[in-house]
């Protein structure tokens, strides 16, 4: 229920509804739009947000003055019990939280989540509508040369190892939103490198009119 009011109120068509309200305290939020005003996924990031056109070398960027700043109660509760499961051992919460709220014409680009940057494994919950995972697909049209994973509503996925380091991964348009919803989400929980967070702290905050990114249907940056 708190995911879907998350989805409802910043996956907005701005030619058809109000424009959404301004960025939480703590939170930074990313809008994929098409040229013909659609709305294909939106990100929500806490405590650190990425952005590869700024001059920033690792592209990461805090968004908060205090670690955990924004994160609602049932956030922290829901990250905590996934941190306790996936590796008990571990003491420190998650660094980076992100939603990717997607679309019917959303999807990811062929990338990998770069082990310079991002601590393994790289963990992800799928909510909403089932999605599928590619790997090994390349090229902007990301040709069909892949393993796919499902990911079934509710699942958790650990990405480590072989697959984390060595192949791409992305998410295609096709495979999301095929059963009764129009809609789809998954939350990715990060731990950063630590040389990363102490590089971040020598950049400013993104602002929110950096945030936009706006493209044909047809193409798609390489993202996280």
């Amino acid at each position: 229920q708190e995911v879907s009011k998350i989805w409802e109120t910043y996956f907005k068509n701005p030619e058809v509804s109000p424009p959404p309200p301004p960025d939480p305290p703590g939170v930074k939020i990313d809008r994929l739009v098409s040229l013909g005003g659609l709305v294909r996924r939106t990100k929500l990031f806490y405590d650190y947000s990425y952005d590869y056109p700024q001059k920033n070398p690792s592209g990461i960027f805090k968004t908060t003055n205090q670690p955990g700043e924004g994160r609602p109660e049932w956030l922290i509760k829901l990250a905590e019990e996934i941190r306790k499961k996936v590796d008990p051992d571990r003491i420190e919460p998650f660094d980076q939280i992100v939603f990717n709220c997607y679309g019917k014409a959303g999807s990811i680009a062929v990338h990998q989540d770069s082990k310079d940057l991002f601590e393994r494994p790289i963990v992800s919950l799928r909510l909403f509508d089932s999605s599928v995972l590619s790997f090994g697909a390349y090229g902007v049209g990301m040709i069909d040369r892949e393993y796919k994973v499902p990911l079934p509503r509710g699942v958790v996925t650990l990405m480590e190892g072989f697959a984390a380091d060595n192949i791409s991964h992305c998410i295609k348009a096709e495979d999301q939103c095929r059963g009764d919803q129009s809609r789809s989400c998954s939350i990715m929980f990060r731990m950063l490198k630590q040389n990363i967070k102490d590089n971040a702290k020598l950049y400013p905050k993104l602002d929110e009119a950096q945030n936009m990114t706006s493209l044909p249907l047809t193409a798609e940056p390489l993202t996280l």
